[in-house]
């Protein structure tokens, strides 16, 4: 009986130093789809998927409308005159999609630290663009939108 215990203070040992490690350990770059594309806020306006002067997106179809000032998760920026058909089934929620008319970028992002070129959830040393740092221009999944006085460009 000491035994079993044993391994269940061992278990909770080991439970509060791997929570303790994800709590202070910053998020790779690639796995919040970290991103730097020039001339951007990373808006639907700029995305390939979306169709209609903006006002449609491929991926949920011609039946669900969307604006030029939104984004989601799923932002690809726009090259040429590529022209992506409706391919549809998935929703604004599925895709994280929201409306900001300032844009999405780390310049109007809560967690961006301007003055370091950092972020407070995302490891600016982690394989991606921008190596070494996390630029204003840049964007990525773990986007919060800032308070208003606070905007950095």
């Amino acid at each position: 009986m000491g035994g079993k215990n044993l391994d269940s203070v061992q278990y909770i040992r080991c439970s509060i130093t791997l929570f303790t490690m994800a709590e202070s350990t910053k998020i790779p770059k690639s796995v919040v789809l970290y991103i730097h594309k020039r001339n951007t806020f990373y808006q639907c306006r700029d995305c390939v998927l979306a169709k209609a002067q903006a006002n449609r997106c491929a991926l949920m179809g011609a039946n669900i409308p969307i604006k030029p000032i939104g984004t989601c998760g799923a932002w690809l920026q726009r090259k040429g005159n590529i022209e992506v058909p409706f391919i549809g089934g998935y929703t604004k929620e599925e895709l994280g999609y929201e409306e900001v008319p300032e844009g999405y970028s780390c310049g109007h992002c809560e967690e961006f630290l301007p003055g370091e070129k950092d972020c407070k959830k995302v490891d600016k040393h982690s394989p991606g663009d921008d190596p070494g740092s996390i630029e204003s221009g840049g964007c990525c999944n773990r986007w919060e939108k800032q308070n208003e006085h606070e905007e950095v460009s």
